[in-house]
């Protein structure tokens, strides 16, 4: 039941830092900041992808402490109503102290 709303998060190469981002992402039953959230199914160290209202954007953490700094994010314009698997976003990857744009991850919406 919790596949029909999940989402895929793919593309950052395996030898990349943070490449344990990539994975099936199921959608939590609380939202956060008015947006759904999500978890990722098995696997360590944890990860959830929420959107963030003080940010604008989509972000993957460790967990939904929207006071530290994301793993990864996409910004979106629609207060995160629209699932991140459904628009194209741009995500950009923390790489040491900052971030870089990786064309390569995208995320995928697994609804039927």
């Amino acid at each position: 039941e919790r596949l029909q709303t999940a989402v895929l998060i793919e593309g950052r190469s395996e030898g990349l830092c943070l490449a344990d981002i990539n994975g099936l992402y199921a959608m939590r039953a609380a939202t956060f900041h008015g947006a759904r959230s999500y978890e990722k199914l098995g696997g360590e160290p944890p990860r959830v992808l929420y959107y963030s209202a003080t940010k604008g954007a989509w972000k993957i953490g460790a967990n939904m402490n929207d006071s530290k700094k994301a793993l990864a994010f996409a910004y979106v314009e629609d207060r995160g109503k629209t699932a991140p698997g459904v628009v194209r976003l741009s995500w950009r990857v923390l790489e040491g102290r900052k971030y870089a744009r990786d064309p390569q991850v995208h995320c995928l919406d697994l609804a039927p």
